[in-house]
């Protein structure tokens, strides 16, 4: 899954800044917390960028927060906000990252 690869990665990036040199160590250390943050603010939902991804549009396969896409359902507000593709409550289903 994305998730245990994104762990995988950051168990890396560790390992990878406990051997730097002290020359490059700092500015090393710096853009690999900027990778990890990137990788992080991937899982994260596109509309509130608070919760992490929980459901798919199966329409488009655009990810959300369930509390978002719930939201727009009750609302009426029925189409992907990445793409615009309109959907309903049996488009949407549950995913594990």
């Amino acid at each position: 899954s994305e998730k245990r690869k994104l762990e995988e990665e950051y168990e890396e990036v560790k390992n990878e800044v406990m051997e730097l040199t002290s020359e490059n160590e700092e500015a090393t250390i710096q853009k690999l917390q900027d990778e990890i943050n990137d990788c992080k603010a991937i899982l994260k939902c596109g509309v509130c960028f608070d919760r992490p991804k929980e459901v798919v549009i199966t329409k488009c396969f655009h990810l959300f927060c369930s509390t978002c896409i719930q939201r727009n359902l009750e609302l009426r507000h029925r189409k992907c906000p990445g793409c615009g593709t309109p959907f309903g409550q049996n488009d949407v289903r549950e995913v594990k990252i």
